[in-house]
């Protein structure tokens, strides 16, 4: 996690998730709903540079927290920007909130990294526009992130809306913009250099071979320059999708077929009424006047 800043010559304040505090797991799963949210503690952060690390200058009192939501059908969440899921689908929401930033126009930034155990799959980036909105006001893009496993069609991905909030009632009117950046391949050299990987999740589960996957990493950055910083609301949520097999593509929904085929339908309609009714009243008036001239000449004769 990151804290960006404009005002220092556009300075980043590295915050590592790995020396924070953060609450037993357990404390907070629900299992009725099968959402985990991972949590941090108040605590006094930890500040790195290229060089140090250092206390910050502010105790926090407020929080960071990973929500993690499962599924076991098919749907679209309740919430904004109302992504798609399945079974082979994890929701992943990103709060920050009432955490004293180092700087007053500060923004905060998140690394991630996606890593393959198939050496022969590449990683891909993908930006979809769409025209439609309907599940996501004013927001027409989707990010894929997404690894090609060697032959097979389909690997694991990462996918996003480059949306995010900064009050806990999402709506577009607190919506900002979310910014990704170049993806980085990280090598095996960079990877052991990389001590934070060590007390990672995917360490956990592969151990010194982590460092034998294929890995890429990149950061998204949460705001715009417009939209006051972080302080303004001391709030950012932000949700993207973790999951296996072919990202989800938003398609235009029936109800928007309907009302489209409906408004471009009834305009035709009235045309081809109207030019029905145009060529039945010139045929009419024609054969009237046939009709004049027919009965005019019989009495003439």
């Amino acid at each position: 996690m990151s804290a960006y800043s404009p005002e220092q010559n556009d300075t980043w304040k590295i915050h590592d998730l790995k020396d924070m505090k953060w609450q037993p797991a357990d404390k907070f799963i629900d299992q009725r709903h099968h959402v985990v949210t991972l949590q941090s503690m108040p605590q006094e952060w930890m500040c790195k540079n290229h060089t140090e690390v250092y206390p910050c200058k502010s105790n926090q009192t407020g929080t960071i927290s990973f929500v993690w939501s499962l599924f076991g059908n098919n749907g679209r969440s309740s919430v904004l920007p109302h992504l798609e899921y399945n079974s082979n689908i994890t929701h992943m929401d990103l709060v920050i909130d009432n955490i004293k930033p180092e700087y007053s126009k500060s923004r905060f930034a998140m690394e991630m990294f996606l890593m393959s155990s198939d050496k022969k799959s590449h990683t891909q980036s993908k930006d979809t526009k769409s025209i439609d909105d309907e599940y996501s006001p004013g927001v027409f893009k989707m990010t894929d992130w997404s690894t090609n496993m060697g032959d097979r069609p389909f690997g694991g991905f990462i996918q996003w809306k480059p949306v995010c909030y900064y009050k806990s009632a999402r709506g577009r009117e607190n919506a900002s913009k979310v910014r990704k950046y170049g993806f980085v391949p990280k090598d095996a050299a960079a990877m052991k250099k990389d001590f934070s990987l060590q007390y990672s999740v995917p360490y956990a589960f592969f151990g010194a071979r982590l460092h034998t996957l294929s890995m890429n990493a990149t950061n998204v950055s949460f705001g715009l320059p417009k939209d006051k910083f972080y302080s303004k609301t001391s709030y950012t949520a932000w949700t993207a999708s973790v999951g296996y097999g072919n990202p989800p593509v938003d398609k235009v929904s029936d109800v928007i077929t309907i009302v489209i085929a409906t408004g471009l339908g009834i305009p035709v309609i009235l045309i081809i009424v109207g030019a029905i009714y145009l060529f039945i009243k010139k045929r009419l008036a024609k054969n009237k006047v046939m009709k004049d001239i027919t009965e005019s000449y019989s009495q003439i004769q």
